[in-house]
């Protein structure tokens, strides 16, 4: 999975790269673009069941939306195509049992990091100021603290250790840059990022190990205000 996303991402880059004409990069002077803005993350996630003894049929866990603040560079290598580099603190996601285990609510908290590189084809502008654009990506998704709520380490028997898997996977965006003046602009659109996680759950007390699987997949909407230069 992992080598198929990062072929995908370098195909779209080649491709995109190779359509610009001599005479486009002529006339366009490369330059540099930054934005800050806020962005809410919504995962469309789906769950596995929790392996191991002890927990019934239909179980799994439901990740909660969350928002965050986000700022990206970008060189603009024509008047097309562009690369951006995204990055955001780190975010906090709530994760509920769900299925048959509804009932207990909240059981994790974990930390991660979003950074995503993506490479951006921006169509001719509308009203001279409006700037649709598309772009694919690539994105890297690394836990940094996974943490289990005491409602988790009851029902599993003891303190449980949370471990999961970083994630490599394709990100798309869909936006339009909107021109104030010459200089600064609003960024306003929407992303999907591919992000699948196998958890181990270690319950050492009672000498259990669990796994399950998740695809978070979060997606939302974005408004960045920006700088070019």
């Amino acid at each position: 999975m992992i080598k198929t996303n990062m072929k995908l991402f370098f195909i779209a880059i080649v491709i995109l790269l190779s359509i610009v004409s001599p005479a486009s990069a002529n006339s366009f002077v490369p330059h540099w673009s930054v934005d800050i803005g806020y962005v809410e993350l919504a995962p469309n996630d789906e769950s596995s069941v929790i392996s191991g003894p002890g927990l019934p049929p239909g179980n799994g866990v439901n990740v909660r939306s969350a928002s965050t603040i986000v700022g990206s560079a970008a060189y603009h290598y024509s008047k097309n195509i562009s690369l951006q580099f995204y990055v955001a603190p780190p975010i906090a996601y709530d994760v509920d049992a769900a299925g048959s285990l509804d009932g207990f609510g909240k059981i994790a908290e974990v930390n991660v990091l979003l950074p995503t590189l993506f490479v951006n084809y921006t169509f001719d502008p509308i009203l001279d100021k409006v700037k649709p654009y598309l772009g694919i990506g690539l994105n890297y998704t690394t836990f940094l603290s996974e943490s289990p709520t005491p409602v988790l380490n009851g029902a599993l028997g003891g303190e449980t250790n949370i471990k999961a898997d970083d994630s490599f996977g394709v990100a798309l965006q869909a936006g339009l840059g909107i021109d104030l003046n010459e200089k600064w602009y609003l960024n306003v659109g929407y992303v999907w990022i591919d992000v699948d996680s196998t958890v181990e759950l270690t319950t050492e007390a009672v000498g259990t190990f669990r796994t399950v699987d998740i695809d978070i997949d979060p997606s939302g909407g974005y408004l960045r205000v920006g700088y070019r230069f």
